[in-house]
C-alpha cells in the first residue's frame, strides 16, 4: 500500500514544501525526488544551496495541521493532489 510524502527543501531561512507524491516506502520516496531533481532540472526549488537539504516526510510523521498546511501551500503552486 503506498504512503503519501511531502518533500520539504530546508535551509537557513526555514522550510518549504516543495513536492508531495504517494510511494510505497522511503526508498520509493528517495527514488522520486531523485526523478523530480531529473525530470525539473531547470526549476529552483530542486537545486540545493550550500546549507540546504531536501527532507522528505510521510504523512503519519507530521501533525494533521502541518500536513494539511504544506498541501494548501502546494495546491497555491499549481499541484495536485
Amino acid at each position: 500500500m503506498d504512503k503519501r510524502y511531502v518533500v520539504f527543501k530546508c535551509g537557513i531561512d526555514g522550510r518549504a514544501p516543495i513536492a508531495w507524491f504517494d510511494a510505497s516506502g522511503i526508498d520509493e520516496a528517495n527514488d522520486n525526488l531523485h526523478w523530480l531533481k531529473t525530470k525539473h532540472a531547470s526549476e529552483k526549488r530542486f537545486h540545493l544551496d550550500k546549507g540546504e537539504f531536501f527532507e522528505i516526510l510521510e504523512k503519519s510523521q507530521m501533525e494533521a495541521a502541518e500536513w494539511e498546511a504544506a498541501i494548501v501551500t502546494l495546491r497555491l503552486q499549481g499541484g495536485k493532489a
